[in-house]
């Protein structure tokens, strides 16, 4: 008899019923990696190409969705007298890519985003006061000199990093990132980096892949279909990415458990087996108790570790290095022979990890005089603390939930799928580190998804591998220094480093961080105090109202681009010429390098060799022979699925141990190295109201006792899709829901507008009663624009503050307090 479901809010749906979309972890290869010759497989789908296919006067592009998501799914621009009239999923027929012939609410909403009211039509000067929103409409000509005049004056007084640009994020085609590149090196600007997710990024550079990181909707579907058991980690798939759900909802139809682990009850949490509603920012408690678990009744998988971990390397007690050959023989130190030092349990001695074939992996030793541990011993001392029985009070879970999903998370192949919601804690690399350490204790991380896969996309080179000499770019920004550097030249680290860099003035092109940075107003502080701001962007948004010079950017519609996936590399074609007075990104970067006076490194430049630049600085698109002339032939090229039997790092496996930590962005803050090398627990900055054990209850929560998270809805990503009339009759206006015995406590009833606060701010929003809402915490929603709230804005309340160790946005380590408004 199947056994009763531990879902505590289990509905019974139709599976067909349910929304589909899709969630996963994927890689996307790094540089320096062999590639097998000739493993490109061309798709020419039928639609795109016949014209008798398209109704009579239309004309049917190649395009693609560039919605800032990861699904960048393929869809197909509807043309009919110059005017893109609609858009829908290419039909990949029978080929291996056609479970992607589908795109969800926001891909359909594109004309309604290329021709609406909120478009910037022309370049314009701020005439009043900055932020009153006064324009003159002026030259392309006048607002590039504008631009470039006051580059070049900040730069002479201040130095050429006093310039900073940010060019990340929004619906800025990943291909045409490039030409900004080149143009911010080319003048020697410093970069604007955003730091969101930093902390997931930095994990798998450092442990797992030594390449970049896609999260959520990004894999083959195959992974997903053929798993025993489906773990989610706060990722609501029907929410982020409901065109790929599919993937989930077939392996649940093929018998697999599916599991979701949220603070709150949400879609994908109806069609779960086993749901965990566990306290905000415990997953990573939970990782630790469950290789507790999974350790002490003897599930782990010995041979993933012994084979494809670093667990049986010996690390050396007095300083955490691990002991390599050259330590023992004096000889060899840095070099390829120079080979990891493991005991032999056949042989009751060490000897070396290529070597040994059983190598212990629990042991404590001593060789030559040096006291040396396994790493997974070590893994272990960490997690002891961490029971079943600890952690059921921690993540305020059930002894028996726990236990379940430990065992779960131990059967092959189980696919254990996280949300970036869990790294935006203080210690979210921790978090992250123990879930990848879960991942290798069981056998169910998966080695790099996809070697034959391109990354065409974020950054890309701004230059030509063979273009040598050039000016370099080498000063970096994040948001939480932004405001000092303007307003004082310095910002000084926690241990009392200084960064001395003064910023005056400020180049936003694409992305809107204006709207998503934590700590709003402290970003337009900065944005007020600087000398001078200039932004592109297709609409007009919280970063327009703040500049001194607006430009119109064309979309995706109106130039030639080129998207990738761990799946495909599509040619998304030029639908429409474009509209008004914009110009496509590529341009906008040419005008402005040019005015700098760089105008021979752009001589010929144009949108193509953007293009072709993105493929040739590819070391992927290069080890299969791709060109840009291949792909516009093909429309899509599809990766074959090419798998790595080896890990990108340091050490060639799978670390959960680092030997050597450092922070993802290095300013010189000072850093807890030990640490840093295993998986570890932090209480939030803010967003722990209650004590438990040693972790005692926040202060800050007497006066503001309600955790506040901002949640991901399905009809926009972030601060894209914002302005969309369509989708705005879906959801009118800034919501957040509520528990009901939250709301009943306040006096508020269902509909009230309510007001959320704490000392940095607050946002007025429509309240709605969920009791699937974790009580004691707000689900608010996020990416609306100031103009769209009744008053304030939904990041005034969050922070800047970030853990020394990585470098990440703490969106949900919050606390709040609500009213009736």
């Amino acid at each position: 008899m199947e056994k009763e479901s531990t879902n505590i809010f289990q509905r019974k749906l139709d599976r067909r019923k349910f929304l589909k979309g899709s969630a996963a972890t994927a890689v996307v290869v790094g540089a320096g990696i062999a590639l097998p010759g000739g493993a490109m497989k061309t798709l020419i789908p039928v639609e795109a190409k016949a014209a008798t296919k398209a109704a009579k006067g239309e004309r049917v592009v190649n395009n693609i969705c560039q919605g800032s998501c990861y699904g960048h799914c393929p869809m197909h621009a509807i043309v009919r007298d110059g005017k893109l009239v609609r858009t829908r999923a290419i039909n990949l027929k029978k080929t291996e890519v056609a479970d992607y012939s589908r795109i969800c609410s926001k891909g359909t909403s594109w004309p309604q985003y290329v021709y609406a009211h909120s478009r910037i039509k022309h370049p314009y000067k701020r005439v009043g006061k900055r932020g009153s929103g006064k324009w003159e409409q002026i030259s392309w000509d006048e607002a590039i000199k504008t631009v470039t005049e006051n580059f070049k004056k900040v730069q002479a007084q201040y130095g050429k990093s006093s310039v900073t640009m940010c060019y990340e994020g929004g619906i800025l085609a990943p291909s045409l990132l490039g030409p900004y590149t080149r143009m911010m090196n080319l003048i020697e600007a410093s970069h604007f980096t955003r730091t969101d997710d930093f902390a997931f990024t930095a994990y798998c550079m450092n442990l797992v892949t030594g390449a970049s990181y896609a999260y959520g909707n990004d894999f083959r579907s195959q992974d997903v279909r053929g798993a025993k058991n489906i773990v989610l980690m706060g990722v609501n798939v029907p929410e982020t990415a409901p065109q790929s759900y599919q993937f989930i909802a077939d392996a649940v139809d093929n018998g697999a458990k599916l599991i979701v682990i949220d603070p709150n009850f949400n879609t994908i949490a109806a069609k779960a087996k086993v749901y965990a509603p566990i306290r905000p920012a415990t997953d990573g408690v939970l990782c630790m108790a469950m290789i507790n678990y999974i350790e002490q009744h003897k599930l782990t998988n010995e041979t993933y570790l012994r084979k494809w971990t670093v667990a049986p390397f010996l690390v050396k007690e007095k300083d955490g290095l691990y002991l390599r050959k050259s330590d023992l023989t004096g000889k060899g130190a840095g070099t390829p022979e120079d080979d990891f030092v493991v005991w032999d349990s056949n042989k009751g001695k060490y000897g070396y990890s290529k070597e040994v074939a059983n190598p212990e992996i629990r042991g404590t030793y001593e060789i030559k005089g040096m006291k040396v541990n396994t790493a997974y011993r070590l893994l272990l001392n960490r997690i002891e603390p961490f029971t079943v029985k600890r952690a059921s009070k921690i993540c305020d879970l059930p002894a028996s939930v726990i236990e379940e999903i430990a065992q779960a998370c131990a059967q092959n192949p189980t696919e254990i799928i996280p949300g970036v919601s869990i790294d935006h804690y203080r210690g979210g690399y921790g978090t992250v580190m123990a879930l990848g350490a879960l991942q290798m204790v069981t056998g169910n991380l998966p080695f790099t998804t996809n070697l034959a896969s391109v990354s065409v996309g974020w950054p890309v080179a701004g230059f030509y591998p063979e273009e040598q000499k050039h000016p370099v770019s080498t000063k970096e920004v994040t948001p939480f220094m932004l405001k000092d550097l303007v307003e004082k030249g310095k910002h000084e680290l926690e241990g009392g480093h200084v960064v001395e860099m003064p910023i005056k003035a400020i180049a936003l092109f694409g992305g809107n961080p204006a709207a998503s940075l934590p700590d709003h107003q402290n970003t337009i502080a900065a944005l007020k105090k600087a000398d001078f701001v200039v932004s592109s962007s297709i609409e007009w948004d919280d970063k327009s109202i703040y500049s001194d010079i607006v430009l119109p950017a064309s979309t995706q519609f109106e130039q030639d681009g080129l998207l990738d996936t761990s799946i495909y590399l599509l040619y998304a074609e030029k639908a429409i010429e474009p509209l008004f007075d914009s110009k496509p990104d590529w341009q906008i970067a040419k005008l402005i390098a040019e005015g700098m006076g760089q105008e021979k490194y752009f001589e010929n430049f144009d949108g193509q060799t953007a293009l072709d630049m993105a493929i040739k600085a590819s070391p992927a698109a290069q080890g299969m022979g791709i060109t840009l002339d291949k792909v516009k032939q093909a429309g899509i090229i599809q990766f074959p699925s090419v798998r790595a039997n080896q890990f990108f790092t340091v050490t060639g496996r799978a670390q959960f141990y680092d030997e050597n930590p450092k922070p993802n962005k290095d300013f010189g803050q000072k850093i807890d190295v030990e640490k840093l090398r295993l998986p570890y627990f932090d209480v939030p900055f803010e967003a722990w109201t209650e004590t438990i054990d040693e972790y005692k209850k926040n202060p800050l929560a007497d006066k503001y006792p309600l955790v506040y998270i901002t949640g991901s809805r399905r009809f926009r990503t972030h601060a894209a899709f914002g302005y969309q009339k369509v989708l705005r009759e879906l959801e009118s206006e800034p919501r957040v829901r509520i528990n009901p015995k939250d709301a009943k406590a306040r006096g508020i009833k269902e509909g009230d507008l309510v007001k959320l606060y704490n000392d940095r701010g607050h946002v007025v929003a429509r309240a709605i009663f969920h009791p699937g809402i974790r009580p004691g915490v707000v689900d608010m929603d996020r990416g609306w624009q100031t103009d769209q709230y009744v008053s304030g804005h939904y990041n005034n309340l969050t922070h800047l503050k970030f853990d020394p160790g990585t470098v990440n946005d703490c969106f949900y380590d919050v606390l709040c307090e609500m009213e009736k408004a």
